[in-house]
């Protein structure tokens, strides 16, 4: 059996749960995956700001054509322009993208243990402002507040700020 020098040190009792709410997360991976009901992404985001910054929350987007309304939601809150017709998806252009979204816990049983998992209520676009992380809304204006408030003087900003950049 091997030996080895580990460091303990401010090591937690576990994995904590973020509580409920709004988050601004750069999109750091995405996987296509098959599943009982068919083709999925699943989508890792990484919280970018504040106590719970650098934890992992995981996005699914079903290929249903009921579920489409989603993927195609998170590929516009990347900053994609998405036409209502058909057309070839490069998941490429979301990784290192920075996003808000809204979260709610979600119930489950797994083993016979009641466990819960942060999951995914809203994804939005998100650019960068003087006095933080602003929401962007459907007419391409910087608006609503995203964890930090937005002074009514400040300038509204445009949509098309690229490469906002948190620290993860």
């Amino acid at each position: 059996m091997a030996k080895f020098n580990v460091d303990f040190t401010g090591v937690g009792e576990g994995f904590t749960l973020p509580p409920e709410g709004d988050y601004i997360c750069k999109v750091t991976g995405v996987e296509l995956k098959d599943g009982p009901k068919g083709k999925y992404l699943n989508w890792t985001l990484t919280i970018g700001t504040g106590e719970y910054k650098g934890t992992k929350i995981y996005h699914i987007t079903s290929f249903a054509p009921n579920a489409l309304f989603n993927l195609r939601n998170f590929l516009i809150a990347c900053g994609n322009e998405v036409p209502r017709a058909a057309f070839q998806v490069n998941t490429d252009t979301c990784v290192g993208k920075v996003v808000g979204v809204t979260t709610y816990h979600d119930e489950y049983e797994k083993d016979g243990k009641k466990k819960k998992s942060l999951k995914i209520d809203e994804c939005y676009r998100v650019v960068k402002g003087s006095n933080g992380w602003v929401r962007v809304d459907e007419n391409k204006t910087a608006t609503d507040a995203v964890l930090t408030p937005i002074e009514e003087e400040e300038e509204i900003l445009p949509f098309d700020l690229d490469d906002d950049e948190i620290d993860i």
